[in-house]
């Protein structure tokens, strides 16, 4: 059995830990867009990690075999065998997120943009049709006319490249899978927001008042600039954050939405026969939204449950602790 001292010290940790994972998320969520990661809220993973290192937690508890963090290669060992059952604890979060909008899709009927005030007043819907925009509004990141947009704000200073070029393979590649393949890893990103103002959509049959504020917009970003940080900086994001983040390069990337452009929107119908858009697609990628949520539901259930089993073993093994299986 664990001495008081053992479980006095494990609770010490893990609440530190928790405070940090809190603060982490509170900063993600003021970060706008990136509140999400992997299609899932982020206290979600947060929270599936959270989980994670407390199993991890009570099995060292229990564990015959002493551990140490004196030297890097113990602190590798110990991340080695315990790593595996926190990530699985992560990959059941981004299953559940993916079958959530798996889901979501499924339940929510294709509607013309008419007929969307006939639909009762909290139904969730799914429009597609050509943007009519009833504003002059400019994007936030590179100033184009737009009416709904994404964004992402990275920066690069010769700190951020000798720190690129310290890290290892592995490091490099756990970096890429994070943040996508073609991530230029000398660029440090650091915001990230999508966001819009209220336009018409109409399919053909008539229109329907999109509010896209708190929408998730996905776009592709199809426009990059780079900018030093002497040089005047675009739009209003380049306005506020060039001020208060210090480098020596700017790089703004952009995805909008304008007069003409052909969307898929997932929303809820308002009271006015208005739609609040939760997603925002351009509709040659949404064409097979439900699905590819559905497989990569699948895929991630299975390599979380994998991974839970065989790390709950792994940990065992490394702490000494025995197992009622």
């Amino acid at each position: 059995m664990p001495s008081t001292l053992e479980i006095y010290g494990l609770f010490v940790g893990l609440t530190f830990f928790s405070l940090f994972v809190a603060a982490v998320y509170a900063q993600a969520k003021s970060n706008g867009d990136f509140a999400t990661v992997w299609n899932t809220p982020v206290g979600w993973v947060l929270g599936a990690g959270l989980i994670g290192c407390y199993v991890v937690g009570i099995i060292s508890l229990y564990g015959g075999d002493s551990f140490a963090f004196g030297t890097q290669s113990e602190k590798n060992t110990f991340l080695i065998y315990n790593t595996p059952l926190i990530a699985g604890c992560v990959a059941l979060a981004v299953a559940a997120g993916h079958s959530r909008l798996s889901l979501l899709f499924r339940r929510s009927r294709s509607t013309e943009t008419a007929t969307v005030s006939n639909v009762g007043s909290g139904d969730t819907v799914i429009v597609t049709g050509n943007v009519t925009a009833t504003t002059d509004t400019t994007s936030p990141g590179l100033d184009q006319p737009a009416v709904c947009w994404v964004w992402r704000f990275a920066t690069r200073d010769e700190a951020t490249e000798a720190y690129t070029g310290r890290m290892s393979t592995v490091e490099k590649q756990l970096q890429k899978a994070a943040g996508g393949r073609n991530r230029d890893l000398s660029w440090d990103p650091r915001k990230g927001d999508s966001g819009g103002v209220p336009f018409e959509l109409d399919d053909g049959s008539g229109t329907v008042r999109i509010n896209p504020t708190e929408a998730s917009v996905k776009l592709p970003l199809t426009t990059e600039q780079v900018y030093h940080a002497e040089s005047p900086q675009p739009g209003r994001v380049g306005n506020n954050l060039h001020r208060s983040v210090s480098a020596e390069e700017y790089k703004y990337r952009e995805g909008i939405a304008t007069d003409g452009d052909e969307l898929t929107i997932l929303g809820t119908v308002t009271d006015d026969g208005d739609l609040i858009a939760h997603r925002i697609y351009d509709s040659n990628r949404a064409a097979a939204a439900d699905q590819r949520y559905a497989v990569r539901a699948v895929v991630a259930a299975v390599v979380g449950v994998v991974a839970v089993a065989g790390g709950v073993m792994i940990s065992a093994r490394h702490f000494g602790t025995p197992l009622p299986f």
